[in-house]
């Protein structure tokens, strides 16, 4: 890895490492197992070094097989047990997968991509069909969050799409969302996940503040220092992350790095990638 690769990777990983510690210490606070606690820092190690792996062989990704998978585990979820109605998850051996949060920020990349290389019809079924799914789980956090950015990139120039085939996908994908809010889920929150501000809160104003400060870097190196050619895009992703937090305050939605769950941390790696290449290219 080059001198360039490595230090733009020890900075962006700086960015989430102090809402995952934030979160240890508002678990460990609050007499939460240290094997649920320790779990995102051992997850960001683990998926971390197969990132950096993978950055060091400058691997190429297929949109159409990226966009075709993730469609694919998105409907899985539907076919499982769920919570309450609300399905979201794949079960692998003993852990729940939120594979939203694993598969939209790279499908934002390759739906991008897709649409630049003009396979305009293909890329909207696959934008509609994921929203769709999304309304259906139901997640109007994901929804949200990847319905505005991709709206965002259907209004960009370089993109040649028909008028009003933009302003009708743009239509349905506010409807989407729309409804998903006036019909969110009544899911019960979890303390570690969900309401894991809640618990520094327990702890002392300041850790609050500062856990909500380490919530607020995980998107800036995205949205900050975008790669060149890259830019509308990158911000998007970083939009994503922004959203999925601030639906955090008006439902009851895991806050990702912080909370318990490993699934926005395998997300994060592998839009991760893309970014460094993107940004050393």
């Amino acid at each position: 890895m080059n001198t360039q690769k490595r230090d733009l990777c020890f900075s962006t990983i700086g960015t989430i490492i102090p809402a995952i510690i934030f979160g240890i210490l508002g678990m460990g606070g609050n007499n939460v197992p240290i094997s649920i606690s320790l779990q995102n820092l051992v997850a960001m190690l683990i998926f971390g070094l197969m990132a950096l792996v993978f950055i060091h062989r400058s691997v190429r990704i297929n949109d159409e097989i990226i966009t075709v998978i993730s469609l694919i585990l998105l409907l899985l979820t539907l076919f499982g047990d769920g919570m309450d109605g609300v399905h979201r998850w794949i079960k692998i051996a003993i852990i729940n997968v939120n594979v939203a949060m694993i598969v939209l920020p790279i499908t934002l990349v390759t739906s991008y991509n897709l649409l630049m290389k003009k396979k305009v019809k293909y890329a909207l079924i696959i934008i509609v069909s994921i929203a769709i799914l999304l309304f259906l789980q139901p997640d109007a956090s994901q929804l949200m969050g990847f319905s505005i950015p991709i709206i965002i990139i259907l209004y960009d120039k370089k993109i040649n799409i028909n008028s009003i085939l933009r302003y009708v996908i743009s239509l349905m994908l506010t409807c989407l969302m729309i409804l998903s809010w006036i019909f969110v889920d009544n899911l019960a929150p979890v303390s570690y996940v969900e309401g894991i501000l809640g618990l520094l809160n327990n702890m002392s104003l300041i850790l609050l503040v500062m856990g909500i400060i380490s919530l607020i870097l995980i998107p800036l190196p995205f949205i900050v220092f975008p790669p060149k050619e890259f830019r509308r895009l990158s911000i998007c992703i970083g939009l994503y992350y922004s959203l999925i937090m601030i639906s955090t305050i008006f439902g009851n939605f895991p806050i990702p790095f912080m909370g318990y769950g490993i699934s926005p941390i395998i997300g994060y790696w592998i839009v991760f990638i893309w970014y460094i290449n993107m940004k050393c290219y």
